[in-house]
């Protein structure tokens, strides 16, 4: 049983062929790395047996868009040598967190140590999404022998450092504090057959900022695929006047479902993001009951047609044909 609830994408960087693996929980990309190393003779670690034992560990921790110490992302570089000419192995990586509470985050491909190579050293970048508790989370590595599963060595907190204390939050709770959202509103227009899914929506943010004005875009995606842009708009402190609203006409390659919105408001000149909206944090984001023109009709077209008009103090009309972009049917209710 899960005890977070998380999503993790990682890059796992080492010494054997490229491939990418995708799993529910997380995407892992390995690619193939050579890492120089400082010291010609190591010495060895304490927490060892006599075949295999950690070199070193090392963490970097980046991205931290609310500045509270918490951050998005997480490094982990593991340094293994061993007594033998190559050895098949790979780690298992559990967080635990202060509570005590501890959960089996990852489990590596397998890789081969070489003695003591500069060229093995594992690297594994963490980003977590979602409900990764804001939290200091210690982190616990076991080797493990390819085909019996062994454990072979392992290391913690306690023989390293760079594995303690590691302030981490999911992408929900870093959040930028210069930008609030004040209101999030769905207004549902167009339902032709009257089967309550509905073919044009309007979605009414209203953010506010710390500043006296801050220019911002917004980014709106339907399951996962972005659709639209906008154009930069100005945000003035805590004023109701300059509330955005998207008026959104799906023309065509909408099947009838239930779909999640996902807004990112970003920083109109540099792109950084500095807010995140999803159902998770605004219920009516989730499960929006929609469908396109043609699925009223019953006709299937090919192409995928948005219509969205964007207005605030002046307007703007623009019409996004998205070819060839596939939207899964949803389980209705």
């Amino acid at each position: 049983m899960r005890i977070f609830s998380l999503f993790i994408a990682l890059v796992f960087s080492f010494s054997l062929a490229a491939q990418t693996k995708a799993t529910p929980n997380f995407k892992v990309q390995q690619v193939q790395n050579s890492f120089k190393k400082v010291a010609l003779t190591k010495k060895l670690n304490i927490n060892h047996d006599d075949s295999i034992w950690f070199y070193d560990t090392k963490t970097i921790l980046f991205q931290d868009l609310d500045q509270d110490g918490y951050f998005q992302n997480l490094k982990l570089s593991i340094d293994i040598d061993t007594q033998y000419e190559a050895l098949d192995v790979y780690v298992d990586i559990t967080f635990i967190n202060q509570n005590g509470l501890a959960e089996l985050v990852y489990t590596s491909d397998l890789f081969t140590l070489t003695g003591d190579s500069e060229n093995d050293e594992q690297e594994l970048d963490f980003q977590f999404f979602d409900e990764w508790p804001s939290n200091y989370y210690q982190i616990h590595i076991r080797v493990k022998d390819a085909y019996s599963s062994e454990v072979l060595a392992q290391s913690s907190q306690y023989d390293f450092p760079a594995l303690q204390n590691l302030p981490l939050e999911g992408k929900l709770f870093d959040q930028d504090n210069v930008l609030s959202v004040y209101s999030v509103a769905i207004q549902y227009h167009q339902d032709a057959d009257n089967d309550q899914f509905y073919e044009s929506f309007t979605l009414a943010i209203d953010a506010d900022t710390s500043y006296g004005s801050q220019n911002v875009i917004a980014d709106i995606f339907i399951d996962g695929q972005l659709f639209y842009t906008s154009n930069a708009f100005t945000i003035y402190a805590d004023s109701a006047a300059d509330k955005q609203y998207f008026d959104v006409s799906l023309q065509s390659g909408f099947v009838t479902g239930n779909y999640d919105l996902e807004v990112i408001l970003r920083e109109a000149e540099f792109g950084y993001e500095l807010h995140y909206l999803n159902a998770q944090t605004w219920v009516n984001l989730g499960l929006v009951s929609l469908e396109s023109q043609e699925y009223v009709q019953t006709l299937y077209v090919e192409d995928t047609y948005v219509e969205v008009e964007h207005s605030s103090g002046s307007m703007f009309y623009i019409l996004i044909a998205l070819t060839g972009l596939c939207f899964y049917r949803r389980k209705i209710n």
